[in-house]
């Protein structure tokens, strides 16, 4: 486990076992992406809140009890770093002895949740500074990735990739923080 993360935190093995059995429609990058997305652009993740933008998200009924149960628990675990003072928030992806064809179509399945999460919360890229908007553009980008990709230096791109999205989230974060304090004021 990365030493920036908490032991409290959400790993990829223990989300891919607990939800395998209850959520066969979206992996847990997606889920992940979703849920960041939702917290970036500032919107509720109460119980209520969470399980109607899954149900936006997926089209369909997730709200089986056993579903309900197994998405609160990852809304609670994943959530343990993003915000984090210490900026040690990092994203939910399979580990590095994965083949990289999987990690880069997680990858790409992270930045798409993200995406559709911050849209199904109302977030407003017109209401992001430029930077905001072209790493919310870039998010776009990375989420049609091709995970076949054949690049000589494809495992130094995919670590860039995975670090360029992670402060892309916490530059979003602290945008929505930021604008939350001047409404506040």
């Amino acid at each position: 486990m990365d030493a920036r993360i908490s032991p409290a935190a959400l790993d990829w093995d223990e989300a891919e076992t607990r939800l395998v059995a209850v959520l066969d429609w979206i992996r847990p990058a997606e889920l992940h992406g979703l849920l960041c997305g939702s917290a970036c652009a500032g919107g509720a993740l109460d119980d209520r809140a969470w399980l109607g933008r899954l149900l936006e998200h997926a089209g369909e009924d997730v709200a089986g009890k056993a579903d309900e149960a197994a998405l609160i628990w990852f809304r609670n675990r994943a959530l343990v770093n993003l915000g984090d003072a210490d900026l040690r928030f990092d994203l939910l992806l399979p580990d590095e002895d994965a083949p990289l064809a999987d990690r880069l179509d997680s990858l790409a399945a992270w930045c798409s949740g993200f995406l559709s999460g911050f849209g199904l919360a109302g977030g407003q890229s017109d209401h992001l500074d430029e930077d905001g908007a072209s790493g919310l553009g870039d998010l776009a980008a990375i989420a049609d990735l091709d995970p076949d990709t054949e690049e000589v230096d494809a495992e130094e791109n995919y670590a860039e990739l995975v670090e360029y999205v992670r402060v892309v989230v916490l530059l979003l974060l602290q945008q929505r923080v930021t604008d939350e304090q001047r409404g506040a004021s």
